[in-house]
């Protein structure tokens, strides 16, 4: 459960971050995520706001002029970072 509710996160937080949202908005999303029956382990909620993190990265990148292919090498560098 909590690894599919990971993946789900995942997509959403990249969508989010193409369009422009901020981090509150990705913490909106997790906390709508973490009712007491949803089981994520600690280790997940860090990656999770790892991700937050770098919603405001990409953000960021958007607001100085980084186009989207910039963004998304920069979410893929990201992931073969981040895998376990």
């Amino acid at each position: 459960m909590a690894e599919e509710i990971k993946n789900n996160l995942r997509w959403l937080l990249i969508r989010d971050a193409f369009e422009g949202q901020s981090t509150p908005d990705c913490y909106l999303i997790g906390h709508a995520f973490m009712k007491p029956e949803t089981d994520i382990s600690p280790k997940d909620w860090e990656s999770f706001s790892d991700f937050c993190n770098m919603c405001d990265v990409v953000a960021s990148l958007r607001n100085q002029g980084v186009d989207r292919m910039s963004c998304l090498s920069l979410w893929q560098t990201y992931e073969v970072n981040t895998a376990y």
